[in-house]
């Protein structure tokens, strides 16, 4: 019986502050007070939007053996700690260091860039490698990049001389700084075939297999014969398929002569003060 009175009382006050203070839900009605409850924590009524990702700082390409460094934060704070883990598919670019790396983040500093650095790796063959960059939020998308290093492989080219006489000739040797991964061609263009040329041509072409592509192969270079008396400055433009272009600069050393060139003069003068003209040029 004193169970049950309780029981009323507690019903009968609940009712009174229900209607005096005008609480936000019916007693009656469980629905309305549940939802109460819920609206008493603002994050599941009315959540924060959810973070994103602001990279700063990403490349399309890298050399091998050079870096950069790019800046991550947060759009905006997260409920609780952001982990966002940084990796790349490949060994070829590393993330401070290593294939993976994760930054945290939480209400405190997520507006703060963290900075990581990414570095390409030298290899030992000529290709160039796309790499794809991953960055992840816990629980939320993730974000792509693609960066391609392009490969250090070089064109060697030895025996150049600094100056070169007319009508001599000179051998230089040319091949690749490192193993290929595939057939390639070496094309050598003479920007005055007049001046230096390959037996008479403006360019000359070098085939390498990936068997060969570190032998040197050697090309002959004539300094041409000519009618003036000018020494000249000729450029030679080594370029490959992939490879950076390089050019070698060789200056040509004139052989002609001059001779003094009398013309149109009398034969003989009379004395007694006779004159006569006599043209002078230079051959």
């Amino acid at each position: 019986m004193k169970l049950f009175k309780l029981i009323i009382l507690t019903f009968s006050l609940s009712l009174q502050l229900s209607c005096s203070k005008g609480l936000p839900f019916n007693i009656f009605d469980p629905e309305t007070f549940i939802g109460f409850l819920i609206s008493l924590d603002p994050y599941s009524y009315n959540p924060p939007a959810n973070p994103n990702l602001n990279v700063n700082g990403m490349v399309s390409s890298i050399q091998e053996g050079q870096n950069f460094t790019v800046n991550v934060s947060l759009s905006n704070p997260p409920i609780s700690n952001q982990e966002v883990v940084i990796s790349t598919s490949s060994t070829s670019l590393l993330v401070n260091g290593s294939q993976s790396v994760t930054l945290n983040f939480d209400a405190s500093n997520y507006s703060a860039s963290q900075s990581i650095t990414f570095s390409s790796v030298v290899d030992s063959n000529s290709n160039n490698e796309s790499v794809t960059v991953t960055f992840s939020l816990t629980n939320l998308s993730e974000s792509q990049y693609s960066v391609t290093i392009l490969d250090d492989t070089s064109i060697s080219i030895t025996g150049v001389p600094s100056t070169l006489l007319e009508g001599t000739t000179a051998t230089l040797n040319v091949n690749f700084s490192k193993t290929l991964l595939s057939d390639n061609t070496i094309t050598v263009t003479s920007s005055n075939s007049a001046a230096i040329s390959f037996s008479g041509a403006s360019t000359t072409t070098l085939n390498y297999t990936t068997a060969n592509g570190t032998s040197p192969q050697a090309i002959t270079i004539l300094a041409e014969e000519d009618a003036n008396l000018a020494n000249e400055t000729v450029t030679l433009t080594f370029t490959a398929n992939g490879v950076a272009s390089s050019t070698v600069t060789i200056r040509t050393t004139d052989n002609d002569g001059q001779n003094i060139v009398l013309s149109n003069g009398a034969s003989f003068l009379r004395e007694g003060g006779a004159t006569g003209t006599i043209d002078v040029n230079l051959s």
